[in-house]
């Protein structure tokens, strides 16, 4: 025993594990340092068992206990202690036996605090398991507007001339506008999540932005036939912000509160000033939130389970874009609820500037003048957006001549000389950088204007683009009336002096 003793002591000074000493049948622990993990043990103790392992444990540490005492063998096993603060962590212990004369003495254990690990490998776990929920509650999403565009598309091949037009391309647009919402949410997520998304701040007021966000989700607010009430600040509510950025973080809440409330709910948007913040509420009267619900709500992908939830739809991205975005502006964005059924208060707070005069925000130019029989080469391997976006630019007067490859595009420039190509990036075999860059080379194209279209945005792919050769840089699937309105700029600025910008 003296020699135990011995051991005991040199692996107290040895390690800065836990260590403990056992009788021979582990009924009684002897000594136990704990490291300020776990409580010491100075004196014997038969209640070992009661004070360290949590109740749910204890049968699994006995049954590898009796195991190592039966067959002699080291006590190996992972498991839950109760720390000196109450809380419970997670030990690796091991202990072997101390033999004399044949006969077991003592045991000798150290423990090693995994706790760290394993909340790392229980993390791991949760988001392996929310991306497998995300990526079905996107096969979800995705299929929900594709349904009734197939279905769409099936009249009009059976029926003809016979199909309401004007109801089938409402609901087309009303679909495919779902769509493109649904990935731009994931590329803002992925922008800034990556830290690459810039504001383009300016001093605005937020009456304004909440007006835009408001009229924003009109369409889902109808839909549900909810009841909305506005609250606006008397005096303006000057933030120094992106206006882009902010009607979608108040354009996000509204239209979380129109999905999550019952039809014909109430809806109501309160603005108001506390100290030097601007503060904006937006309050439902829809299925509310358990307190358990709120700490997880503005994760990203999260999806909360609760009655209605599937049915409501969504990535789980929008109120936690509308969070990160608030930061960005140096404000936040709270909740509160009552429970479930009771409704639901989202805050954002964004801190207040002092300005003498408040910008407008821009409004959408009227629809210009027609293209007056400008060439244009559509060049895309995806035939239908090719065929599809020649169409829509010979409506507004354009002529148009289509290619489905590089090497087709470079042949039909050559031959034809348009004024500006539309060229798609993604093709296989010579890609769109490659038609530019020869296209450059050809004396017979150095007039030729060059607008790139792809599936990129970022900064990067803008500077690519640009050291390639061309003009400007368009992200699909891209606003026609957006498109309508460069082409036109960019023929009044040639017109005025023989370049375009």
């Amino acid at each position: 025993m003296r020699a135990s003793e011995a051991q005991f002591r040199a692996l107290v000074t040895a390690t800065s594990d836990i260590v403990y000493r056992m009788n021979p049948d582990w009924t009684q622990m002897r000594h136990l340092i704990g490291q300020s993990f776990i409580a010491d043990t100075v004196e014997p103790s038969s209640n070992w068992l009661m004070r360290y392992i949590p109740d749910e444990d204890r049968g699994g540490v006995m049954a590898v206990i009796e195991e190592a005492i039966r067959d002699r063998k080291a006590f190996e096993h992972e498991h839950r202690v109760t720390r000196v603060d109450g809380s419970v962590g997670w030990v690796f212990s091991r202990a072997i036996p101390v033999v004399e004369d044949g006969q077991i003495v003592e045991w000798l254990g150290a423990a090693s605090d995994v706790t760290a690990r394993r909340d790392a490998a229980q993390a791991l776990l949760d988001a392996d398991r929310r991306k497998d929920e995300f990526l079905a509650t996107l096969a979800h999403e995705l299929r929900n507007p594709l349904a009734p565009i197939r279905n769409a598309l099936q009249l009009f091949k059976v029926a003809g001339d016979v199909v309401p037009a004007p109801a089938l391309r409402e609901m087309l647009e009303r679909q495919v506008n779902h769509m493109v919402r649904l990935v731009d949410d994931l590329m803002e997520a992925s922008r800034i999540s990556r830290g690459k998304l810039e504001l383009q701040r300016a001093e605005i007021d937020l009456g304004d932005v909440l007006r835009t966000a408001l009229e924003a989700s009109k369409p889902l607010l109808d839909r549900h036939r909810h009841r909305v009430t506005v609250e606006m600040s008397e005096a303006p509510l000057v933030v120094d912000g992106d206006a882009v950025r902010l009607t979608q973080v108040f354009a996000n809440l509204l239209n979380n509160a129109a999905k999550y409330t019952d039809d014909g709910g109430a809806v109501k948007v309160v603005s108001r000033r506390e100290d030097d913040r601007a503060v904006v509420e937006v309050r439902d009267s829809g299925i509310g939130l358990s307190p358990d619900q709120i700490p997880r709500l503005f994760e990203m992908f999260a999806q909360i389970e609760s009655a209605g939830t599937r049915a409501a739809g969504g990535l789980g991205i929008g109120l936690a874009l509308a969070q990160r975005l608030a930061q960005m502006h140096g404000g936040d964005v709270t909740v509160h609820s009552g429970g479930l059924g009771h409704g639901s208060t989202f805050s954002v707070r964004l801190p207040l500037v002092h300005a003498a005069s408040v910008p407008g925000i821009g409004t959408r130019h009227d629809r210009q003048s027609p293209l007056d029989a400008r060439r244009i080469l559509v060049v895309d391997d995806n035939r239908d957006a090719a065929d599809s976006l020649g169409l829509l630019l010979s409506l507004i007067g354009a002529q148009v001549r289509v290619a489905y490859d590089g090497q087709s595009a470079l042949a039909v420039a050559l031959e034809w000389t348009p004024a500006l190509v539309l060229l798609d990036l993604g093709m296989p075999q010579m890609d769109g950088y490659e038609v530019a860059r020869r296209l450059r080379r050809e004396p017979a194209c150095t007039t030729v204007k060059l607008i790139a279209l792809t599936g990129w945005g970022q900064e990067n792919d803008r500077e690519r683009t640009k050291s390639a050769g061309f003009d400007h840089h368009l992200v699909k699937p891209v606003d026609f009336d957006e498109l309508e309105a460069l082409l036109v700029s960019m023929q009044v600025t040639e017109g005025r002096d023989g370049s375009i910008a």
